[in-house]
């Protein structure tokens, strides 16, 4: 029997070009496949203006710092979960291939800015091995100092009725 290969849908996208200074950087290179497979995602949802304008004002990307990926969008184009997702999110601001322009919230996504192919002052990948970029994560430790000792209730509920 076939072994049956995962289809990814990219955006509407006729391709994108990724250098070989990219390909060999110490960013690139500490990626897995997964998170590779979403920053190609979020490479073709990048949206040039048509030649005319590029004349005009030059090689810039008309949608950046509004790239919207959601997970649902994840989930169906890539057919990856939502923690790989996390973590691929993650992974990818941390080795400074992308950040975040505007959090989102209240049923709206992050708003994402890609660090890669215009502009090579915002190319911070390239320092990735001196510097990075990890968001801090939540000190909401709920339950830590509680979790695998016996007795947490503290007589909450356990206490007995003496009849009189």
């Amino acid at each position: 029997m076939a072994k049956k290969v995962k289809v990814i849908k990219l955006a509407n996208c006729k391709g994108f070009y990724i250098e070989s200074r990219l390909i060999k950087s110490s960013a690139f290179q500490s990626l897995t496949k997964e998170q590779m497979n979403v920053f190609y995602a979020f490479l073709a949802r990048r949206v040039y203006p048509d030649k005319k304008m590029r004349k005009k004002v030059g090689n810039i990307i008309a949608n950046q710092g509004k790239i919207l990926f959601t997970f649902r969008q994840a989930t169906n184009d890539l057919s990856i979960s939502k923690d790989t997702f996390t973590r691929a999110i993650d992974k990818l601001i941390e080795v400074g291939f992308i950040e975040i322009n505007v959090k989102g919230g209240d049923n709206r996504g992050h708003l994402y800015n890609v660090c890669y192919g215009c502009d090579d002052t915002k190319n911070k990948w390239l320092e990735f091995p001196k510097r990075n970029w990890k968001r801090p994560k939540s000190n909401n430790l709920v339950g830590k100092a509680t979790r695998f000792s016996k007795n947490t209730r503290k007589g909450k509920g356990d206490t007995k009725v003496e009849k009189e």
